[in-house]
C-alpha cells in the first residue's frame, strides 16, 4: 500500500483516547492505534479511631410465677448461687457448698423448670441486691455468677 498517508496526530489532555503512533505508522505503513492509559489516584483510607464503650453490665433479675410443686420456691426474692435441671444436681452442688461451710438451700420453679440453688432469701428486693453483691465476693465456688431470682404469686 504506497501512497502519501499523512498523519494526524492529535493531542488530548484526556486519559484514555485513542491517538495514532507516527512512529509505528513510519516504520511498519499502518496505522495503529495507541491507548494512553488513565492514571491511577493514590488510593487513599481514612481511619477514625473509635473511642473504647464503656458497658456496665446490669445483673441479672428474672421474675418467674409460682405453682404447685414440692419443691417451689414460694413468692420473695432468692440470691441464687446455682441454676439446675435436675434435682439431683441441684442436691449434689447444695451438698458441696454446704461440706464447705456455706449455709444454702434448694428449690423448684415450675414456671421456669428449674431447680434452683439459693444463698439467701427476703422480701426485699434491694436486700437481695446487697447480699447479691456480697456473695459475688467470694470466689471459691464462682459466686461472682450470683443472681437474683423474684418468684411472684
Amino acid at each position: 500500500m504506497e501512497g502519501n498517508n499523512e498523519n494526524i496526530s492529535v493531542e488530548s489532555e484526556q486519559p484514555g483516547t485513542v491517538q495514532p503512533d507516527s512512529t509505528i505508522e513510519q516504520a511498519t505503513g499502518i496505522a495503529e492505534p495507541v491507548v494512553t492509559e488513565q492514571p491511577k489516584e493514590a488510593e487513599v483510607q481514612t481511619v477514625i479511631a473509635e473511642q473504647p464503650k464503656v458497658v456496665t453490665e446490669q445483673p441479672k433479675e428474672e421474675i418467674a410465677a409460682q405453682t404447685p410443686n414440692p419443691d417451689e420456691l414460694s413468692p420473695g426474692h432468692y440470691v441464687v448461687i446455682g441454676t439446675f435441671s435436675t434435682r439431683e444436681n441441684a442436691q449434689e452442688y447444695m451438698r458441696k457448698l454446704r461440706n464447705s461451710g456455706y449455709e444454702c438451700n434448694m428449690g423448684y420453679a415450675s414456671s421456669r423448670k428449674s431447680y434452683y440453688v439459693y444463698a439467701y432469701k427476703t422480701a426485699d428486693l434491694f436486700e437481695a441486691r446487697r447480699v447479691r453483691d456480697n456473695v459475688r465476693e467470694i470466689t471459691e465456688f464462682e459466686f461472682p455468677e450470683t443472681w437474683v431470682l423474684t418468684i411472684e404469686k
